[in-house]
Parts: structure tokens; sequence; C-alpha cells
């Protein structure tokens, strides 16, 4: 006469399913937070979206029709020293001011701004 393994218990199934689904909703919101901190972060604006100045040498993208949308991105440049911000913007039009973003003496990320007319 062979035994048949025994089954295993229903209780510990649904404890792995309940773990594994706090597990994913914990990861989703982690994912979701982030997205919804920097959603409005400089470093996603592209050519088209507008900024604000959200004080000091600050950048946000805001809507277009916004009161405090001062700039419309009119370049962007990628892998660009802060010394050579300026010079990056050159080949753009309309070009009012310049952001650079990034680590002190890296490449970093070069916005040419024209005013939001």
């Amino acid at each position: 006469m062979s035994e048949t393994p025994a089954a295993a218990p229903q209780q510990s199934k649904t404890r792995q399913v309940v773990v594994l689904v706090v597990f994913l909703a914990v990861v989703a919101a982690c994912f979701g937070g982030i997205f919804y901190a920097t959603r409005n972060a400089s470093a996603n604006a592209e050519v088209g979206d507008c900024m604000e100045e959200t004080g000091g040498y600050n950048i946000e993208v805001i809507e277009c029709g916004e009161p405090a949308a001062k700039y419309k991105v009119v370049g962007r440049v990628e892998d660009k020293l802060k010394g050579d911000a300026d010079e990056a913007c050159d080949p753009f039009d309309r070009v009012d001011s310049v952001y650079w973003e990034g680590e002190e003496g890296e490449e970093g990320l070069v916005l040419c701004l024209g005013l939001n007319r």
C-alpha cells in the first residue's frame, strides 16, 4: 500500500497570495509616488513644455495656460558641462534664458528657454 503525500494546507496558499498581493501593492505605490513627485521635474521637460520658476535656480513643468508659465522650452541638449550651456543654445531661436541641471564638474542637461508668449 502506497502512501499519498498530504496536501498542503489551504491556509498556507492563501497566506502566500495575500503576502504577494500586499507586496505588489507596496511596489506599485512606491512607483506611483516616484512618478507623482517627479512628473513636473525639469529633467522631464521636452521642447514645447512650459516652465515655472519655483524659487532660486529651480524650474518645473506646468501647463502653458497657467499665469506662472514664464518660459517655454525651445531646445533641449543632453551631456553638456555647465560652462558650455550658453553655447549649447546657440542653434535655437528666441532663447531668453538658459537652464543647466547636473552635478558640478560633470555633464548635464541644458534647457534653452524662450518667453512663453
